[in-house]
Order: structure tokens, then sequence, then C-alpha cells
């Protein structure tokens, strides 16, 4: 089983995985897509370290916009968008996941939640 496979069948806690296609790198590498916010980062290079060395390969950084990832991803360009909110991105999943059928989500999903701050005068305005 080749490293892609391998990756694919671990579910190595990225939350979308894409088809794994090589594309213009060698079979051996992994392209993860680097978002703009920094959990996700964060997330990426610890995929990065992770998978190479688990898995003897290279892992190349790819920073861009989620919805290049996930254009990348359907082009077989990037193998792993390391951290998709939902139902932020429901509809990029339902077009890439569903409609298309180039990316699949990782069954291990982290729950979380997204809140707005303020202060208690803006509240009481």
């Amino acid at each position: 089983m080749n490293v892609r496979d391998r990756l694919k069948a671990a579910a190595v806690g990225a939350v979308v995985a894409g088809t794994m296609t090589t594309g213009a790198f060698a079979a051996s590498d992994l392209v993860v897509g680097v978002p703009h916010w920094p959990s996700a980062q964060v997330t990426a290079h610890i995929l990065k370290q992770t998978v190479e060395r688990e898995f003897d390969t290279n892992v190349r950084l790819r920073p861009m916009g989620t919805q290049e990832i996930f254009d990348a991803v359907d082009r077989g360009e990037v193998d792993v968008h390391p951290e998709v909110w939902l139902p932020n991105s429901e509809e990029l999943v339902k077009k890439y996941a569903v409609d298309r059928g180039t990316l699949r989500l990782s069954p291990r999903g982290v729950p979380a939640a997204q809140n707005i701050c303020t202060t208690p005068d803006t509240v009481e305005q």
C-alpha cells in the first residue's frame, strides 16, 4: 500500500482528505493546504511533521485560502485541507464531496463553537 493509501486509511487527523492524486509532485509527496487562520496553520504543521516522521514521506505545505484549497483538491493539486469549519463550508463540502466526489470528510472531526465577543454596553444597546 502506498503512502497516500495508508494516509487515507489512517485518516491522520485531517478534517478533509482529497482523492490524493499524484498531480505535479512525486508519488511520495503529500500536499497540505494551509488556510489563513492560526489554528489551521498549526494543524497543517503538525500534520507535516507527523506524516514525515510516521510515514517517511515528504509533505509540502501550500498557503492558500479556503476556496482555493477546495478547488486545488478538486484538481488533484492538494491532498489535505487541515481544518474545515461546518456549517460555514457546507456548500463547498457539498459541491466537492457529494456532487463531484473529489474529496471526503474524515470520520475524525472535532466539535467546536464559534462565538462573537462584545462589551456589555454593546449587548445592552
